[in-house]
């Protein structure tokens, strides 16, 4: 039996990832080695996504708990950032400020702030960034269809995007010496 007919499997999708994913021109896209742009045969880059940043695992508190509880879990798992959740929905979000600021008898749902977005693994750098600062938060949850992945924070998307922005300069920098 051909190899390229039939059935892939699991094995085939790790060998065909581990090659390089196909770019939407069709040419090979090669694996990124850490964050920033992944060089395309045409020398254009690719923007980095949320899947490609740090995503980071944050404590999910419930809802009934009070700002002295969740303080003590915070400073047990050692996050600045915590969700809320109640009857298996993510409410909310507590961000350091509101760890501090809130009286210890107020109730989590009184401090939290309101996730209204989510974003996905897909989603580009500069997406998430415009995200951010649309709902002013810290850290955005990143979820794939239902499934909670952890958070990605907004200080690790502002990085990529620089990282992504300097090569082009240095570039241009060495073009002008170069006529010069």
């Amino acid at each position: 039996m051909d190899e390229n007919s039939g059935h892939t499997g699991l094995s085939a999708a790790r060998a065909a990832w581990s090659k390089g994913r196909r770019g939407e021109n069709g040419s090979a896209v090669a694996a990124a080695a850490g964050v920033g742009a992944v060089e395309l045969s045409g020398g254009e880059s690719c923007v980095p996504r949320v899947g490609d940043l740090p995503i980071r695992a944050i404590p999910i508190i419930p809802a009934h708990l009070s700002m002295a509880a969740a303080r003590k879990i915070a400073e047990l798992k050692r996050a600045t950032v915590l969700f809320v959740e109640r009857d298996g929905r993510l409410m909310g979000a507590l961000d350091e400020h509101a760890l501090v600021e809130a009286a210890d008898d107020a109730e989590v749902t009184d401090c939290l702030r309101a996730i209204e977005l989510c974003l996905g693994p897909t989603t580009t750098a500069a997406r998430a960034q415009e995200l951010f600062v649309r709902s002013r938060t810290t850290a955005l949850p990143v979820a794939a269809g239902a499934f909670l992945l952890g958070a990605v924070f907004r200080a690790d998307v502002e990085r990529a995007l620089r990282g992504r922005r300097a090569p082009k300069r240095r570039e241009r920098d060495s073009s002008i010496r170069a006529t010069a």
